[in-house]
């Protein structure tokens, strides 16, 4: 068997190709160092014993540093998105992935995107992932790889002390309270059809304390849940319809109904303009409405197109790249930061 170096590295590549790997998944795995999966160690260990490959021991390596590796160095990131997440929000998906690619691609790395699924694995491309960015939900599962690699979440929900990045649902709320306030509106309500959503609840919990702290009542329509259910969120564009014109019948038996509305998501806005004008209520006459998200592809086709509120997708995905980077770099990763960007008025027609 031969042992110098050069041989070394040869036959660590006869390895890696046999294996079906990068030789870099193989050096770790020689190694010894972390992040690599465990079907894919078993597989690399299959192929060395197959080909009789035998490592030279750490301290007879030319130039090699024995300190371990903590984390990989691919140079990959991966975006996991909620599967449900695209069916209501697909262009506010596209843009924050958007811009995590431009930083990514600035800072030197790639990125994949993948949408979760509860009964589908992670392919094993994801042994090699360096870290993760996560758009998600509280009824997400992840496989345990994705908690071994620096995580940072896209959207209000935190789990296991992660890092997160997020825009501020209180001053969402806030800002919509203010914007209609200012407008000359006394009579004030919210729609919250998607009442189990957390960044929901938070923001319309927000504009009623912020209207109520300027003398100004609020009347919420809001799904009804029952306490104890899990949160399961819409299915599909067609519950989201029934369940907010469920609250836009409850909306028109008022005697003296709302004129300023808050409405925590552009998808939400777009059904109540069709539903009230097919009740004979017209925005932008007889109510005003503030929405959320800046998703254009909602907005595009409202007349008088509405003021919304922008939620950082640059720089939230901006900062939320500079960290991992920083983490990678620094082989540290901050535990438990939580960082919440201001929101931004878009004024409407």
């Amino acid at each position: 068997m031969h042992n110098t170096e050069t041989v070394g590295k040869m036959n660590m590549t006869e390895v890696a190709k046999a294996a079906g790997v990068s030789q870099s998944t193989v050096s770790r795995v020689v190694n010894g160092r972390s992040f690599v999966g465990e079907k894919t160690r078993h597989r690399v260990h299959e192929a060395m014993e197959r080909l009789g490959y035998t490592p030279q021991p750490p301290d007879r390596r030319p130039g090699r540093d024995p300190v371990p590796e903590v984390r990989p160095r691919s140079g990959l990131l991966a975006v996991l998105v909620n599967r449900d997440a695209t069916i209501i929000h697909s262009d506010f998906v596209a843009r924050l992935y958007r811009n995590v690619q431009v930083e990514a691609n600035r800072s030197g790395f790639s990125t994949i995107l993948h949408f979760l699924s509860g009964d589908l694995a992670l392919p094993e491309l994801f042994d090699r992932v360096d870290a993760f960015l996560i758009v998600g939900s509280p009824s997400d599962t992840f496989p345990k790889i994705v908690w071994s690699r620096p995580v940072i979440w896209l959207t209000s929900f935190q789990k296991r002390n992660e890092a997160s990045i997020i825009t501020g649902n209180e001053e969402v709320g806030q800002l919509g309270a203010e914007y209609l306030i200012k407008r000359g509106h006394q009579r004030l309500a919210v729609f919250l059809p998607e009442s189990e959503n957390p960044s929901y609840q938070a923001r319309g919990t927000a504009f009623q304390t912020a209207a109520s702290e300027r003398g100004i009542a609020v009347r919420s329509y809001a799904t009804p849940t029952k306490k104890g259910d899990r949160p399961t969120g819409v299915s599909s564009i067609a519950d989201l319809e029934a369940r907010t014109a469920s609250l836009v019948d409850r909306f028109g038996k008022e005697t003296e109904p709302a004129t300023g509305i808050f409405s925590p998501a552009d998808a939400t806005t777009a059904l109540l303009y069709r539903l009230f004008q097919q009740r004979g209520i017209h925005p932008g006459k007889d109510i005003e409405i503030i929405s959320c998200d800046n998703e254009q592809s909602y907005l595009a086709g409202l007349t008088p197109r509405p003021a919304t509120i922008d939620l950082g997708t640059e720089i939230r995905a901006r900062l939320a790249v500079q960290h991992l980077v920083a983490n990678l770099e620094s082989d540290q990763l901050t535990q438990g930061l939580r960082l919440e960007i201001d929101p931004i008025l878009v004024e409407g027609d």
